[in-house]
Parts: C-alpha cells; structure tokens; sequence
C-alpha cells in the first residue's frame, strides 16, 4: 500500500513504457524502488534515472550524479542526461542536495 501512495503521490506514466517518479529524498526513492522490485520485480539494472538540476548547480552535475548513485543505490551509468531549471517553484530547498 505503500508503493501504491507514493506513486500516487509522486509517479507518472508516460506511453507504454516510461513509468517515472519524482522526490528529492533518497530515503522515499529507495522505498519505491524496493516496492517496484519486490511487487513488480523490476530490478535497479533496469532502472533509468534523471535528475533535475537547478541552473546555478550545472557546474556540480557529476558531483550530484555521484552522491545521488551513492544514496539510491543506482549506478552512475544508469543516470541519463540531467534536466536543468532556472529556478524553483517557491518551496524551500533541500540543502542536502547541494552539499
């Protein structure tokens, strides 16, 4: 059940074959990819992983790929190219993230 909230929550499904999920906390992440792979069997080498980087951090695009691989347990060559945005919508950032 707690898979199903959070895809609730965070996920997306795109087409056939693109099914995504949204969050800034590793712990969250890590939750949804255990319920994918216990529930679904789906397993990390099959996972493809974005991240949303704001503009000002682009110069910090390998160092974040590396601690968020380290924090999801996704290897670094399953990251794809990371989307940047130019600012954010207002909500207080997660420091964490950019240390």
């Amino acid at each position: 059940m707690l898979g199903l909230g959070l895809y609730w929550r965070e996920g997306y499904k795109r087409g056939t074959q693109e099914w995504g999920f949204t969050n800034s906390d590793s712990k969250i992440i890590r939750t949804a990819l255990a319920w994918l792979n216990k529930c679904y069997d789906v397993p990390v080498k099959n996972i493809i992983a974005r991240l949303t980087i704001n503009l000002r951090y682009k110069s910090q695009t390998e160092r974040l790929t590396n601690m968020w691989a380290r924090k999801t347990g996704i290897p670094h060559s399953q990251f794809g190219k990371p989307t940047f945005i130019h600012g954010y919508n207002g909500s207080k950032l997660n420091e964490d993230t950019y240390r």
